[in-house]
């Protein structure tokens, strides 16, 4: 084989690689519902129906609108996390949301805001845990947000 036809050869497979890959990201994005990371919410779409509580299942993304009744102190140990205590409707008990504010801003709150919060949902016997409400940086987790005041924090 002379050194023209393995030239072409090279650059006619750097072209299909070039396409391959093209190809490849389009199909990844056209099917990135069926994923099993990707129950992602954009915020600000009509995607994941706010949920209703008796819906919530522990590990799992919820949607969920409230009250904050208590701006709590903020957890210094290890990651900071921004705490309140949220009503939800058709809940009867406070759940309580852990915002990490190492990767994502401050939400500016106070008693009586009303929030719209995407996060992950653990159950416990004081009615409940929100957090991952944040992106994640490595890419492994759904990621969540908070919009408060027509401003989202994620």
């Amino acid at each position: 084989m002379n050194g023209r036809v393995l030239q072409r050869l090279i650059k006619k497979k750097k072209w299909l690689l070039l396409v391959l890959l093209l190809a490849a990201t389009w199909l990844l994005k056209q099917n990135s519902n069926s994923w099993p990371w990707s129950n992602r919410v954009v915020p600000g779409s009509n995607d994941g129906a706010i949920a209703a509580p008796a819906s919530w299942q522990d590990g799992r993304m919820v949607r969920v609108q409230g009250t904050v009744l208590k701006v709590l102190k903020t957890d210094n140990q290890g990651s900071r996390h921004q705490r309140w205590l949220m009503q939800v409707p058709g809940r009867d008990h406070t759940l309580l949301v852990a915002h990490n504010i190492d990767l994502a801003p401050v939400v500016p709150l106070q008693a009586g805001d009303t929030l719209e919060v995407y996060g992950q949902f653990e159950n416990n016997a004081k009615g409940g845990l929100l957090h991952w409400t944040h992106a994640d940086p490595a890419g492994r987790h759904a990621g969540g947000w908070i919009r408060h005041k027509n401003r989202v924090y994620h």
